[in-house]
């Protein structure tokens, strides 16, 4: 009777200590709750630091620079008189005098002055104050027609004597035989060559900071 009580005493501690009999499995640890997404500022349009160029109303021009929300905040305005351009080399917008759009076809602006060449001879010629091209000088056998780097007004230079530019320096130049406005790049020879054409709506305007010219 002892033996037993003894065996029913042994079985019930062991249903005390694996309440779940044999099958007992050991649990697999919790592994924690992940961490949440990213959050970004609701409607996020731009990567903070960066610039662009804005259109006000009126016809002014101005800048916007991305804060650190990545919204687009104002950065400042340019002069009434300016055009804000984009640089994509550096990402920096900046403020340039705004062109007068180039001349159309057998019209030019008063006081401009252009090189051309007629008969195997270089002239210079002036626009007048009626809008037509009048030459002003013919170039002497010996001489070449260039363009001057900053003020771009043509003149006559002797052949010998035709290095007028530092070489790989652009500058803006008009050309009615080429179709009107484009630029012109120095070449190591130190003469001014024709570099390209800006498209028949546009003129060329010059960056003073950088040196280059570009069309607008």
């Amino acid at each position: 009777m002892q033996f037993f009580a003894l065996i029913t005493a042994l079985f019930a501690s062991a249903a005390l200590a694996y309440p779940g009999g044999g099958n007992h499995t050991t649990p697999t640890p919790d592994p924690g709750t992940p961490p949440p997404p990213p959050v970004y500022p609701p409607g996020a349009i731009c990567t903070p630091g960066t610039y662009q160029c804005r259109s006000n109303p009126g016809g002014t021009w101005g800048w916007d620079v991305c804060n650190t929300d990545s919204r687009w905040v104002d950065g400042g305005n340019c002069a009434p008189s300016d055009t804000c351009i984009f640089n994509a080399l550096n990402g920096s917008p900046y403020c340039v005098p705004t062109s007068t759009p180039s001349p159309g076809p057998g019209s030019c602006t008063a006081g401009k002055t252009r090189c051309t060449h007629v008969s195997g001879r270089w002239t210079t010629e002036r626009c007048d104050s009626y809008g037509t091209w009048r030459q002003e000088r013919q170039c002497s056998a010996g001489e070449t027609c260039t363009y001057a780097m900053y003020s771009g007004d043509a003149f006559c230079v002797p052949n010998v004597d035709a290095r007028v530019c530092r070489p790989g320096t652009y500058q803006c130049a008009f050309s009615s035989a080429r179709g009107g406005w484009g630029w012109e790049v120095c070449t190591v020879e130190g003469t001014w060559v024709w570099g390209g054409n800006c498209a028949a709506t546009q003129t060329c305007s010059f960056n003073q900071l950088n040196g280059s010219p570009y069309c607008l």
